[in-house]
């Protein structure tokens, strides 16, 4: 008798270990996987070129920063 007692015990304390550590650990790491394989694809996408900033007429004397060189 106290042997099937030992062994729900056994059992109840698995299956709580299992419900309530093992699988939220396991769903945790593979969220993590998956955010950081994001990130990654993210990062080896080229990124557009910035559009060149439109020219100013010149007006008098006035030389831009830029074109002095």
């Amino acid at each position: 008798m106290i042997r099937y007692i030992l062994l729900l015990l056994l059992i109840v304390g698995l299956f709580r270990f299992i419900t309530r550590f093992l699988l939220p650990v396991l769903r945790i790491t593979a969220n993590v996987r998956g955010q950081m394989r994001n990130m990654q694809q993210q990062g080896h996408r080229p990124e557009p070129a910035p559009a060149p900033a439109p020219r100013r007429e010149k007006v008098g004397d006035y030389i831009d920063y830029e074109e002095i060189r």
